[in-house]
């Protein structure tokens, strides 16, 4: 098994709690770019799917 902290010393001194706290600022961080960034995610993981910026017309 790889022993991560033979590669990065500062892994021995990060608390969990430390972890687990980034984990939740970066899921709120998500959570807070609202739906219009869950649009363009969604549109870049499909091939037939497009952008309609605010205040163009859709034809």
């Amino acid at each position: 098994m790889l022993d991560i902290s033979e590669y990065l010393p500062v892994w021995d001194r990060i608390n969990m709690s430390v972890v687990i706290g980034g984990d939740l600022i970066f899921m709120l961080g998500l959570f807070i770019l609202g739906g219009v960034f869950w649009d363009k995610l969604h549109a870049l993981l499909r091939h037939d799917a497009t952008v309609v910026l605010a205040g163009e017309k859709i034809e």
